[in-house]
């Protein structure tokens, strides 16, 4: 069970460092909220790494480096489209085969 938890754990500081780094975009370069988005986004990067190798002692990596990917796609995918933007047709043909592909790995 710690393992699953584990798994979900590890995608929200991925999804969330991206995310982060989405907001960092909406400020000029080097100003006060530039650099703390960067930061936080660094921090949750350093979060991720460290709980991707606890994920890894749990499941091999032909499973978890997908499931983690796709996952943290899906989360960012989800954000875009929360705070407005475009999906096209191809971003959601894309979404479903990297989801497909997670069912096909998960459910041998």
């Amino acid at each position: 069970m710690i393992k699953y938890v584990l798994l979900i754990a590890g995608i929200i500081p991925s999804a969330m460092a991206q995310i982060l780094l989405k907001f960092a975009s909406n400020y000029p370069l080097k100003t006060p909220m530039w650099f703390l988005f960067i930061f936080l986004s660094l921090c949750s990067y350093g979060l991720s790494f460290i709980l991707y190798t606890i994920i890894f002692k749990y499941f091999p990596v032909s499973v978890a480096s997908p499931v983690m990917t796709v996952s943290v796609m899906l989360a960012v995918f989800i954000f875009g489209w929360i705070i407005g933007e475009t999906i096209s047709p191809r971003q959601l043909l894309g979404l479903a085969c990297g989801v497909a592909s997670i069912i096909l790995i998960i459910f041998k």
